[in-house]
């Protein structure tokens, strides 16, 4: 692990996540070789995750309900019969032959609303993964942010840790020379340990947030990825009412609630017109012969081994027609069941709209909190790294005492950490806006 000290403290350019072995690397202007953005991670999670390839085959297969819908039917059903019988009295034996080809028909309007239901579902299911593809892209500059902060955060312990190393040789050397005692020399060292743990549990949580951050991108955990430092977050004058208005108009769940709301009423619709059944016509042929041997027969008779014999045979074309029954008051059931979705999908929707102007009133109090609060410590955090420095030299210096050098250390190092968590809670601020409004908030203001 390497880094560049300026001022007392490292200045984050990049971040090495190689799986378990999570190197930070520091420097202070230096160039190193092609780095993430988080343009570049944004994209490859778009392209890459998971969860958004179920969403894409979803689409497909709503697209592929909308095509089945459009598509006339064209189903018949062919049928062939055959019979065989005869009277044992008269020596009659009887052949018959039936072709027959018959097609239900949808009537009444019922294919058109089948057509729109289909068609507003497949709009509803696009306008999902539109939503899902936002929200990714927001987590993922959010994860990319936090790993940063977690670097620095780091980079903090570390130093810390680095100092504490020198302080516990200096108290050492004290303590030989009888300057300091034993409990003064047992606190220096107790400091460092406990130093070094936090900074392997700050490691640790950075190496966890890796492990999410890969899988937004769709990447194997134990790959080998670089960050490029992030762009400050700026101030943000932030307008409730144009950002409530802007939620309502770019968040494509709330335009997916509102393709819900009509596949539903065309799905209504389509149930009230299945009360009328749909007719089936077809045409028959068929074909019959008869045989009859004896005496009681009427035509032209031949005689087969001195036995009179009579051949008849027909044909005949037919047309059919049938409706199921009951006539009226069918699918009572389903119309139940189809309005109870209209209402259902209606109230989620003015659900989902309460929500939305609840969240962004809520984001925004606690962006602006957020930007508050890391704007008060901006103005005290180059400070800590001057006095850290001053007491460090002084404690060497054997100016000071071990419980003066121990608070000022633990207000450089409360400091820098609270500073810290005041970036990233502006951070998480910002990209929960981002997702409640459903739109870059330095674009919409």
């Amino acid at each position: 692990m390497g880094m560049t000290m300026r001022g007392g403290m490292a200045t984050i350019t990049r971040i090495k996540i190689a799986g378990l072995s999570c190197v930070l690397l520091l420097a202070a202007g230096h160039s190193f070789g092609a780095e993430l953005t988080v343009a570049v991670a944004v994209n490859e999670a778009l392209s890459g995750n998971k969860a958004l390839a179920v969403l894409r085959a979803e689409r497909e297969a709503a697209r592929g309900a909308w095509i089945k819908a459009k598509t006339p039917p064209f189903n018949p059903e062919f049928a062939v019969g055959f019979e065989r019988g005869g009277d044992n009295f008269s020596s009659k034996e009887e052949k018959s032959t039936t072709f027959g080809i018959s097609q239900k028909l949808e009537l009444f309007g019922k294919r058109g609303r089948r057509k729109a239901a289909a068609r507003h579902r497949w709009d509803g299911a696009k306008a999902r993964l539109r939503r899902a593809e936002r929200v990714l892209a927001v987590e993922v500059s959010q994860s990319f942010r936090r790993m940063l902060t977690l670097g620095q955060r780091e980079a903090v312990f570390k130093e810390i840790a680095a100092f504490d190393k020198e302080m516990r040789d200096a108290a050492r050397v004290q303590f030989k020379e009888e300057r300091i005692s034993q409990l003064s020399l047992d606190l220096i060292e107790l400091e460092y340990n406990q130093f070094n743990i936090e900074y392997l549990e700050a490691q640790s949580e950075r190496r966890q947030e890796s492990y999410s951050f890969l899988r937004l991108l769709g990447r194997n955990p134990d790959d080998e990825i670089e960050l490029e430092a992030g762009v400050d977050l700026k101030p943000l004058v932030l307008d409730v009412k144009h950002l409530e208005k802007l939620a309502l108009s770019h968040r494509s769940d709330y335009a997916a609630g509102g393709f819900e709301i009509k596949a539903n009423t065309a799905e209504l619709a389509l149930a009230r017109k299945e009360r009328l059944p749909n007719p089936t016509i077809g045409l028959e042929i068929g074909s019959e012969s008869s045989v009859i041997e004896g005496d009681d027969f009427v035509g032209t008779a031949s005689v087969v081994g001195g036995i009179e014999r009579v051949d008849q045979k027909d044909k005949r074309i037919g047309l059919q027609f049938s409706l199921p029954l009951p006539l009226f008051n069918r699918n009572q059931g389903e119309i139940a069941e189809a309005e109870a979705h209209v209402q259902l999908s209606r109230r989620s929707q003015e659900d989902l709209r309460n929500k939305i102007a609840t969240d962004v009133r809520k984001g925004v109090a606690r962006l602006q909190s957020a930007q508050a609060a890391v704007a008060l410590y901006q103005t005290v955090e180059p400070r800590l790294n001057k006095d850290l420095v001053l007491v460090r030299k002084a404690f060497g210096d054997g100016q000071i005492a071990i419980e003066v050098y121990l608070a000022q250390k633990d207000r450089f190092v409360n400091g820098k950490l609270d500073y810290l968590k005041s970036l990233e809670r502006l951070a998480s601020a910002h990209s929960e806006l981002e997702k409640v409004v459903g739109h870059s908030l330095e674009q919409a203001l």
